[in-house]
């Protein structure tokens, strides 16, 4: 399953105690639905759990029962066309602060609105949770309820929808908390740990393997130079030191210029100096390197 379904799957699970709480948690059901007009109200949704409990809290709420129907891979439920009115008239987004009467009410209402409009990415490879409206003004309802929460949230259109999100793993992490996914949050602050351990260790290895083609290209330099001497016939002109180094060089492609330098008593600097001068020697000679 996917990260998303897991933490629909966890509220799935949770059940208000208190009546402002549900209806606020049915408000947000209502308002992010796939479809609320007053032609149609209902969801279309992949799980059956979140069918069910749309129709449950429905029941609990209005004491109205919405019609469920599985179509393909999708179950469809959706209310009576004489049930609408009253649906419209009790839960709209005007209503909503007057439903809102405990410290849990707006955690409750983003439960629903998450369930029926919300989607949050797999942690290991995005940052990102969308809430998404047809209705610009119910948008808003949510954008306001997480900027209250300081989430930082942003708006955009999306596919001629409204969609409100959240883009950092800290904002993600209290969201879930606020709406009761606890255990899900936890599972991204998990994720995002083994995410940096990865990106730290490809880091370290592109750092590696830069220096390590870094080497082989000066090494590749030295070596040139020195045989482009040798084959001049030049090399006994060398200083006696430089031509042990150039000799050595050879016998030793593969090392740094830190393990060659040790070879000699000398610091990374200092070998980096007397392997120059081999360079310089060749050019002054109007050597082809």
């Amino acid at each position: 399953m996917s990260f998303n379904t897991d933490v629909k799957n966890e509220l799935l699970e949770l059940w208000q105690k208190k009546k402002c709480c549900k209806l606020s948690e049915m408000l947000g059901l209502l308002l992010f639905s796939t479809d609320f007009s007053e032609q149609k109200i209902g969801i279309s949704t992949n799980s059956e759990k979140q069918a069910d409990n749309y129709i449950r809290l429905s029941q609990k709420c209005m004491n109205i029962s919405p019609q469920k129907a599985k179509k393909s891979r999708f179950y469809e439920v959706y209310y009576n066309k004489s049930d609408i009115p009253f649906v419209l008239n009790n839960f709209n987004s005007e209503i909503a602060y007057s439903i809102f009467r405990c410290d849990n009410c707006k955690n409750a209402f983003l439960l629903g609105a998450f369930l029926s409009g919300g989607i949050v990415s797999d942690p290991l490879k995005d940052y990102r949770l969308e809430i998404i409206s047809k209705s610009e003004d119910i948008a808003i309802l949510a954008y306001r309820i997480l900027y209250d929460f300081e989430l930082n949230p942003k708006m955009t259109i999306k596919n001629k929808k409204v969609c409100v999100y959240l883009k950092t793993s800290e904002n993600i992490e209290d969201f879930l908390t606020h709406i009761g996914a606890v255990k899900s949050s936890l599972k991204m602050m998990n994720a995002k740990i083994i995410k940096d351990i990865k990106n730290n260790a490809n880091r370290k290895t592109n750092f590696e393997t830069a220096n390590l083609k870094k080497s082989a290209d000066s090494s590749a330099k030295h070596i040139k130079a020195i045989e482009n001497i040798e084959n001049s016939g030049k090399f006994s002109a060398l200083p006696k030191d430089l031509q042990d180094i150039a000799k050595a060089r050879k016998e030793n492609l593969g090392m740094s210029l830190t393990e060659f330098g040790k070879l000699f008593g000398l610091s990374r600097s200092g070998i980096y100096h007397k392997l120059k001068k081999i360079c310089d020697f060749a050019e002054k000679c109007n050597i082809k390197r």
